[in-house]
């Protein structure tokens, strides 16, 4: 399933949620824009819950508005290569050069470890239904065709640097001068 199909299914499922929370009144249609996520189905703490974190993206808008003010050409080209590297193509090239290049064991344990936290993103992504930031104000840099939270980007870009580094420590014999050079990488 391409990112587009995926995007129109849940854009449909949208426009559906939103049909069928309109009624006729006196003055018109009126539809109700929340969109039901199931945690809301867990009671007040689900709904509680996801509406703290709701509030959390309305608090950081004026943050990325702050941001945005000094947006330039060659900051904007930097941070799409920045981005670029929490994304699912660069992990890609990385199990592979890791699979072939350096330790095949460490390229399975880093594919399967890849997997499962797509999988646990995606769930929560779905589960909690935490739209992106308003736009406008906000002006995105790409399109995005998913919910917001949590991120594939912090997720991959937290767990598979330290893993490969735990992995060093544990299966390698490598000094302290060498372990601190694969940490400050990891850091970087």
């Amino acid at each position: 399933m391409s990112l587009r199909s995926g995007a129109s299914s849940l854009d449909d499922d949208l426009q559906k949620q939103n049909a069928e929370n309109c009624e006729s009144t006196s003055k018109g249609k009126h539809c109700d824009t929340y969109v039901h996520a199931p945690i809301d189905n867990f009671g007040v703490g689900g709904r509680w819950f996801r509406h703290k974190l709701l509030d959390g993206i309305l608090v950081g808008t004026p943050v990325l508005l702050t941001i945005q003010e000094h947006r330039r050409p060659y900051l904007t080209y930097f941070m799409k290569m920045l981005s670029f590297l929490g994304t699912e193509d660069f992990y890609t090239i990385l199990f592979l050069l890791l699979s072939w290049i350096f330790d095949a064991r460490l390229g399975r344990l880093f594919g399967i470890l890849m997997g499962i936290g797509f999988y646990t993103t995606g769930y929560l992504k779905t589960l909690l239904c935490l739209p992106r930031p308003p736009r406008p104000p906000v002006i995105p840099l790409e399109k995005a065709y998913d919910w917001a939270l949590p991120s594939h980007h912090s997720l991959l870009g937290v767990i598979m640097p330290w893993y490969i580094w735990l992995y060093s420590k544990v299966h390698y014999e490598l000094s302290t001068i060498e372990m601190g050079v694969v940490c400050t990488l990891i850091v970087l």
